[in-house]
C-alpha cells in the first residue's frame, strides 16, 4: 500500500480513482487527475504499520461514479446533500481549520448526514511540528487547502451497498461520576463542567483525581459509545481542550482505563476477523502511539492514522472502515 511517488503518478496517469495520504512535498509531486488526498505520515499497511515521510499511502477506488467537491465552514452542511443516495464519501479535513470546527460541532444536524455513508480522516503533519499547517488536497486541480475540506463523492451500483464500521476499545466506567458541560453549544475548550451536578473547574478535577490524557471520556449518542478524547490540560489558564467537540445534553463518564492499550486494541481487531471488500481505512494516531502499532501489521486495516477520524461526525481514538457487499 505504501509506494514511491513515481508508481503513484503511473497509477494517477493511468486513470485510476485514488484516496492518497503522506507528506507535503510528495503530494505536491503528482499529476493532476481522479484522487484526492491529505498531509499524514502515520500509516497502517500490509508491510507493517509505519511512519515515513518518503513514501505515499495510495488506495484505489474500484468505482466509476464520482465527483470531488472542496466545502469551507460556510458550505459543508451541504456535504451529506452533495452525496450519492447509493455510495460512500471520502472526506480530508486539515486539523486546526475553521471548517473542521464547524463540522465538528454540527455535524450530528446536517440534513440526511446519517441518510448517506460519510467517512473521512483529519490531515495533520509530523507529531510536534508547529511550523507547517496541514492540508488536504484536490488532485483534479492539485489546490493544495489549509482551510477547506477536500470530499470524493463515489456512486455505487445499485446491487452494492456501502457500510460504516466503527471499532473502539473504550467502555464507559459505570463508577465514574457523571460529566456534563453546561455550555449552549458543542466547544472543545472547557473551563467548568457538572461533575454529579456540581459546577466544578475541570482542569483542576482532573489535577485532582491525577487524571491524564491517556483516558478519554464516552458519552451515548443514539446508542453508539464514542470518545471526547482530552488533547490537552492547561493547568495555569483552567482550560482543558478535546480533540474533538463536547456536547451538551450529553451525560458522559471517564472511560474504563485500559491496563494494556496494545493488548485491547489488537484483540478488538481480532474480533472483526478478516474483513474483506474494505474501500476506505483510517484510525486515530493515538491508537497507533498508545497501541504501539509502529512495525505491527493490521489484518486487513489499512490506511493513515490520522489525527481525527469521520464516521458520519468527529471521532476520535477509534478505527472507521467502509467496507462495499
Amino acid at each position: 500500500m505504501l509506494k514511491a511517488v513515481n508508481e503513484v503518478s503511473q497509477m494517477i496517469n493511468e486513470g485510476k480513482v485514488l484516496h492518497i495520504a503522506g507528506n507535503e512535498s510528495l503530494l505536491a509531486a503528482l499529476p493532476k487527475g481522479n484522487w484526492i488526498g491529505g498531509t499524514n505520515e502515520y500509516f497502517m499497511c500490509e508491510e507493517g504499520n509505519q511512519a515515513t515521510s518518503q513514501k505515499l499511502y495510495a488506495s484505489i477506488i474500484n468505482f466509476d461514479e464520482i465527483k470531488i467537491s472542496v466545502y469551507d465552514e460556510t458550505n459543508i452542511h451541504k456535504v451529506a446533500n452533495d452525496a450519492f443516495e447509493n455510495g460512500f464519501s471520502i472526506v480530508i479535513m486539515p486539523y486546526g481549520s475553521p471548517v473542521l470546527s464547524t463540522y465538528g460541532k454540527n455535524a450530528p444536524s446536517y440534513e440526511n448526514m446519517f441518510m448517506r455513508s460519510i467517512a473521512g480522516w483529519v490531515a495533520g503533519v509530523e507529531w510536534g511540528r508547529t511550523d507547517i499547517q496541514p492540508k488536504a488536497i484536490n488532485g483534479l486541480d492539485k489546490t493544495l487547502h489549509t482551510d477547506h475540506a477536500v470530499v470524493m463523492h463515489v456512486g455505487l451500483p445499485a446491487e452494492k451497498t456501502a457500510i460504516i464500521d466503527i471499532i473502539n476499545i473504550f467502555e464507559p466506567n459505570n463508577n465514574s461520576p457523571i460529566i456534563k458541560f453546561m455550555d449552549a453549544e458543542a466547544k472543545t475548550q472547557i473551563h467548568k463542567c457538572l461533575i454529579d451536578g456540581k459546577e466544578t473547574i475541570l482542569s483542576e478535577y482532573l489535577k485532582e483525581i491525577n487524571q491524564g490524557v491517556s483516558v478519554p471520556f464516552v458519552g451515548s449518542f443514539g446508542g453508539a459509545w464514542l470518545n471526547a478524547t482530552i488533547f490537552s490540560i492547561d493547568y495555569d489558564e483552567q482550560i482543558v481542550t478535546f480533540a474533538t467537540p463536547v456536547f451538551p445534553g450529553i451525560n458522559y463518564r471517564f472511560a474504563i482505563e485500559l491496563t494494556d492499550y496494545p493488548a485491547s486494541f489488537a484483540r478488538a481487531v481480532e474480533q472483526r476477523g478478516n474483513v474483506t471488500d474494505v474501500v476506505f481505512c483510517c484510525a486515530c494516531y493515538y491508537n497507533y502511539l498508545f497501541g504501539e502499532l509502529e512495525g505491527k501489521k493490521s489484518k486487513g486495516f489499512n490506511g493513515p492514522a490520522a489525527f481525527g477520524e469521520i464516521a458520519y461526525q468527529l471521532l476520535n481514538q477509534t478505527l472507521v472502515y467502509i467496507t462495499v457487499k
